[in-house]
């Protein structure tokens, strides 16, 4: 008879969540990269932080991206998933986060801004910006071809955004001993 895990509160689910991805790593000496890190911002307003892990640099089997979880019946559950892009720059704003990312590869890449909002079921991403950038093949100087694909920046910006309060994936025990938010 297999017996469910017993329900943890919110910060020691979170702990669990930034553990369990953790130990997918296969060489933990980059956790210690700035670049790695988790935050907690309430995107739902359901007045319980979202936890929010950012994999910048890992050249493991760990995909790049940004996860988001929510708090759900004692249990982590994730609620969005970019895979396999980096992400240089988040900043919270009122009800989104607004985020700079980009997909890049020998021989060009793809620049993007976009908000993420919640819909009141699911994180919804909106691309603000999306510039790409590809090398011209015949070009015998190595030119690059630039080109706006989207952009609605007089739409959706200026957006106020403040910069979240970080800490480095190896460092959850933060959450359950509440140093975090002191």
């Amino acid at each position: 008879m297999v017996t469910p895990d017993k329900p943890k509160d919110i910060y020691t689910a979170y702990a669990d969540c930034i553990s369990t991805s953790l130990d997918d790593l296969e060489d933990n000496s980059n956790l210690y990269d700035d670049d790695n890190y988790y935050f907690l911002y309430d995107i739902t307003g359901d007045g319980s932080p979202e936890l929010w892990i950012v994999i910048s640099n890992s050249i493991t089997k760990i995909e790049r991206g940004l996860t988001v979880y929510t708090y759900d019946k004692g249990h982590c559950k994730s609620i969005f998933a970019d895979g396999g892009v980096v992400y240089t720059d988040i900043g919270i704003g009122d009800k989104c986060v607004v985020c700079e990312s980009g997909v890049w590869g020998a021989g060009g890449g793809i620049d993007r801004k976009s908000i993420l909002t919640y819909d009141g079921h699911k994180i919804i991403e909106t691309f603000i910006k999306v510039t790409e950038e590809w090398e011209i093949l015949d070009d015998p100087d190595g030119g690059y071809e630039t080109k706006v694909t989207v952009d609605k920046t007089d739409e959706y910006l200026p957006i106020e955004v403040k910069s979240p309060k970080t800490a480095k994936l190896s460092e959850s025990y933060k959450l359950t001993n509440g140093s975090y938010f002191k």
